[in-house]
């Protein structure tokens, strides 16, 4: 509720002096592409917020340096919105794994020393319109319905009781993040509700930023739900998750198993990690699959 209540400051992405400095000598390609995307970045960013943020209508863009001394000063009068590339932890069995991430934190400077504040997560740095307005989304509704004492169903992994809304929406499927091995043939055989093949990204990003009604599309996210990264079907039109899916990865452990005589001990029932594969993040049929059965029993299971 703070939170809602108080104007925010966006934090510049912005090239620091070091970097600067030595891209400028080894590669000043690269150096004028992120000057030119981090503009881009910060504009964008500040438009959704104006046009899309359900809380303060006061939006403020500051430097790092000016966004640090507020930090540092414990500041309670406004809150701040950070991008940083952050690795983020998740538990899988007894073993807890790590993934780089790009990660927006949205917090209170006075706030307690140990609260993150809100973090959202996305699979890379280069984001595009249809991210921000993605990422705003879930901003609000998060921060509505926790003020609201509410709890989030749709990113409870065990609860697919939305995932029937994508019988009545047309499901946007991006050719650019599908596999490029599947065919239209392939998606439509393990996906029986109504789809729409976009070969451009504009008319993708149209159809998000618009929040087109009747349309649902898929996009990437990190989530301790599915233990790291995966994939989400959303409502266009107001940035619902309907429901979540793990992406898949291949994963191998050795160590000795464990007797279940009266012998030998169990005291050596341990299993060493010797390789584990990120997952390329594509969509595949086996998706596709499994949104269509969320879609089908999603209903019988949640009554």
């Amino acid at each position: 509720m703070e939170i809602l209540k108080r104007p925010v400051v966006i934090c510049k992405r912005e090239v620091g002096e070091k970097e600067a400095e030595k891209l400028s000598k080894k590669d000043p390609d690269q150096l004028q592409f992120m000057d030119t995307y981090n503009k881009y970045f910060n504009e964008t960013l500040k438009l959704y917020f104006d046009t899309l943020y359900e809380g303060s209508k006061d939006i403020q863009v500051k430097s790092v340096a000016e966004v640090n001394v507020l930090v540092e000063s414990h500041s309670n009068k406004v809150a701040v919105l950070q991008a940083e590339n952050l690795r983020r932890s998740f538990w899988a069995g007894r073993n807890e794994k790590e993934q780089e991430t790009f990660s927006f934190r949205l917090f209170l400077p006075d706030g307690k020393e140990d609260d993150q504040g809100l973090l959202i997560s996305f699979t890379n740095d280069i984001l595009t319109d249809a991210d921000f307005v993605f990422l705003i989304q879930q901003i609000n509704i998060h921060l509505q319905k926790i003020s609201a004492g509410e709890q989030l169903p749709s990113y409870d992994y065990t609860n697919k009781n939305q995932a029937q809304r994508l019988k009545d929406l047309k499901l946007i499927v991006n050719l650019d993040k599908v596999n490029e091995k599947l065919t239209k043939e392939e998606i439509q055989s393990n996906y029986s509700y109504p789809m729409e093949f976009v070969g451009r990204l504009e008319t993708y990003e149209d159809i998000v930023t618009g929040r087109k009604a009747g349309y649902a599309y898929i996009t990437e996210i990190w989530s301790t739900s599915v233990w790291g990264l995966g994939y989400v079907a959303v409502d266009a039109s107001n940035g619902e998750i309907l429901c979540i899916l793990g992406s898949g990865s291949v994963h191998f452990s050795i160590g000795i198993k464990e007797s279940s005589g009266t012998k030998r001990p169990k005291a050596f029932a341990r299993g060493h990690d010797i390789v584990s594969f990120k997952p390329k993040y594509s969509l595949k049929a086996a998706h596709f699959k499994y949104f269509n059965k969320f879609a089908s029993e999603a209903g019988k299971k949640s009554k």
